[in-house]
């Protein structure tokens, strides 16, 4: 460990004696990115915030950026944490059901979870139809998508559609 902080004692004063060594020009520009630096300081809380307000599912690798990496994610991370009133909590709402309907949806569940109620084994499934589809859209917003738009549908493209018939599989290429 002593040998750990004599090696940063030593780095720390060769970059001093390299900047000093600098010319005088170079030197007081960056004294001048420094001391801008310094002054976006009183304003770090305060952009933290109204970022977090925007967007309180922000990450904390986003928020550096916000505030151009004058400190990194894990201090943020550290200082969100420490704030009164901190809490985690779910995005996902999870509803308020009855016990019986709880069993309605566990007994749907497990009727879903054996084949449509077909009882337990496995089983083909032919009774669902397949078909896969190509479908393009236009969509007109007003300024910007937030704002929404019309929506019109453009082509319907039915690319395979599977057909069974007796002992023989057709496959078609179809337009809407």
């Amino acid at each position: 460990m002593i040998q750990r902080l004599q090696t940063c004692q030593a780095r720390l004063y060769g970059a001093r004696n390299e900047f000093n060594n600098l010319p005088h020009l170079e030197r007081d520009k960056w004294e001048q990115y420094r001391l801008q630096h310094l002054r976006q300081w009183s304003s770090i809380k305060d952009t933290l915030m109204r970022e977090l307000r925007k967007n309180n599912s922000i990450c904390y690798k986003r928020l550096a950026s916000k505030i151009n990496y004058w400190c990194g994610d894990t201090t943020i991370r550290k200082w969100v944490q420490s704030r009164d009133g901190y809490h985690l909590y779910i995005e996902r709402v999870v509803p308020l059901l009855s016990e019986a309907q709880k069993q309605k949806h566990l007994e749907c569940a497990k009727r879903i979870r054996t084949n449509w109620g077909l009882g337990a084994g496995k089983y083909h499934k032919s009774h669902i139809s397949k078909v896969m589809a190509v479908c393009t859209l236009g969509f007109a917003f007003v300024d910007n998508i937030e704002n929404g738009g019309d929506a019109l549908k453009i082509d319907l493209l039915i690319v395979m559609l599977l057909v069974q018939s007796v002992g023989q599989l057709t496959i078609r290429n179809l337009r809407c």
